[in-house]
């Protein structure tokens, strides 16, 4: 990133010429399809030793997700909005063919395409990634932050810094606020539950994924109380429907680019893209910058510039670790409130191991 920036700043025309290598960078990490938890989930599910309690508890894990996710949604909405760090950006607005049938966004239209035409259809068009294309995370970083800054400028990092602070902020919001209101509400041992969620937080978070930090947050949440089978289920299942941090994100980035690119959403068009984003969002890989491909199609969908994803891919780094820790972070809160939910007493002796 450091050297991308110096190569842009210093040799603006070098860094525009970097752009297809951005370009390609997110068009590999687009092409990636791998059913990452799908081993874990089996277990889970196999573990529960009761189809009729699986299903109990499945259903409970689906109504939690579906709320504290659409809460982080309208948190970052709510952000962006407030502080709006992408307002002064010179991004151009996305080219339209008119020579080109133009499809319109609509309710319709977003739930259509919810449901694929087949499952083969599905993983051809599939946005989940596997991890030895983020071994070239370093050279797309290095390319799009050259090609940004050489292209707009070395003050455009003082919009990426705006964001970079909006995201913190509300993220720290959402886990003092609303993560801190579910502990209160289901009685979590908070002092416990930080005691063993800490080390596969800072796991997450230094290595910006979460799925890294899965086998330890296992093992981790079982010694802090949580039944074995409520674990091996709830956790891989809120890696695709849960990621709080990703989702709050989201709507964070999507209506950032929109400001840098002068384009002012209604109320309506944005409600629009918190619903597509809601839907979309559910199945994104715990890898880093796997949140970017669900970007890249909801700016699409939306007619707004894609190459937002360029000024955004040079400081992603710093983002992704931030809402990777938070989707960690609510996972392991989920599934000690599932078991709350499902009657089981976390300050029982067995529970205070160390």
């Amino acid at each position: 990133m450091a050297v991308g920036i110096a190569l842009g700043h210093f040799f603006p025309d070098v860094g525009k010429q970097l752009m297809p290598a951005s370009n390609i960078f997110i068009r590999m990490i687009k092409s990636i399809i791998a059913p990452l938890l799908f081993a874990t989930l089996v277990v889970g599910i196999a573990g529960s030793g009761s189809a009729k309690a699986m299903g109990r508890i499945g259903l409970k894990s689906i109504i939690y997700f579906e709320i504290v996710t659409t809460v982080a949604l309208f948190l970052g909405l709510g952000a962006v909005n407030l502080v709006r760090p992408g307002a002064g950006l010179s991004l151009e607005k996305a080219v339209v063919d008119p020579t080109l049938p133009q499809a319109s966004t609509s309710l319709a239209s977003v739930l259509e395409h919810t449901f694929p035409n087949s499952i083969i259809d599905a993983m051809a068009k599939g946005e989940v990634l596997t991890k030895y294309v983020m071994y070239l995370a370093p050279f797309g970083v290095g390319a799009a932050m050259a090609a940004v800054v050489g292209s707009k400028g070395i003050s455009v990092l003082l919009g990426l810094g705006k964001l970079i602070l909006t995201l913190y902020g509300a993220l720290v919001v959402f886990v003092v606020c609303v993560l801190g209101l579910v502990i209160v509400i289901f009685k979590i041992p908070m002092r416990r539950f930080v005691h063993w969620v800490k080390e596969p937080y800072v796991l997450a978070f230094s290595t910006a994924s979460s799925e890294a930090a899965l086998p330890l947050a296992l093992e981790n949440m079982e010694k802090f109380g949580v039944p074995k089978h409520i674990v091996a289920f709830v956790l891989p299942t809120g890696y695709s429907f849960n990621l709080d941090g990703s989702t709050l994100y989201l709507s964070l980035a999507s209506v950032f680019v929109a400001q840098a690119a002068g384009v002012e959403l209604t109320l309506s068009q944005q409600l629009l893209m918190m619903l597509t984003l809601m839907l979309t969002s559910k199945g994104v890989a715990a890898v880093p910058r796997a949140s970017l491909i669900i970007l890249a199609g909801t700016l699409s969908a939306f007619k707004l510039p894609v190459e937002g994803i360029a000024l955004l891919l040079g400081v992603d780094t710093l983002m992704d670790m931030a809402r990777t820790s938070v989707n960690l972070l609510g996972n392991c809160l989920a599934s000690a409130v599932i078991a709350r939910w499902e009657g089981y007493d976390l300050n029982a002796p067995e529970a205070l191991e160390s």
